[in-house]
């Protein structure tokens, strides 16, 4: 590969990233937020948060208590 086709790549993926987050404010500028976007605002980053966070103890071990406590302990804080 050369310079240009890592510096077209890269350029491409960064103008796709800025217009799929830009999409939804060209969308919605000037109109009222639906009420299902308003509820997955709402609930969404809870729900996914609460999902890594049981992605990564899924295999704990409880064998003992220095086997589970740290990382019930960091997940808590």
């Amino acid at each position: 590969m050369n310079t240009l086709w890592v510096v077209t790549v890269i350029t491409v993926c960064a103008l796709v990233t800025i217009f799929e987050r830009a999409f939804p404010f060209l969308i919605l500028s000037g109109k009222q937020i639906p009420a299902p976007v308003k509820y997955l605002g709402g609930v969404l980053p809870m729900a996914i948060i609460t999902t890594l966070i049981l992605y990564c103890m899924r295999n704990i071990s409880f064998g003992s208590a220095s086997d589970w406590a740290p990382q019930v302990i960091s997940a808590a804080l």
